[in-house]
């Protein structure tokens, strides 16, 4: 796991090779079924269900990381306080151990 510091989500584009049959059910469907966006953590890949941490009030709240992969919409944070839209004022890290 990376390094315990606070840190803001780094959003990156990746090329995401598709088959001849994703390609297929892509045009059939009409929209994307794998997506090119991703979010970094102190340059570690962040993935959906991922448990992360929040400072929120100069406490440290202990949730899930939870996101559409569309960049037009915020990732949001689940803890037991509710969700939080995740923005580029907020500061995460991945929890110790």
């Amino acid at each position: 796991m990376a390094a315990n510091w606070a840190n803001k989500l780094d959003l990156r584009t990746e090329l995401i090779p598709r088959g001849a049959l994703i390609g297929a059910l892509e045009r059939e469907l009409g929209r994307r079924l794998t997506h090119e966006h991703r979010h970094y953590l102190g340059n570690q890949p962040v993935h959906c269900g991922d448990i992360l941490e929040l400072c929120k009030d100069g406490q440290w709240l202990s949730g899930r990381y939870e996101w559409s992969g569309n960049p037009e919409e915020p990732p949001v944070f689940f803890s037991d306080d509710g969700g939080v839209q995740l923005d580029d004022a907020c500061l995460l890290r991945w929890p110790a151990g």
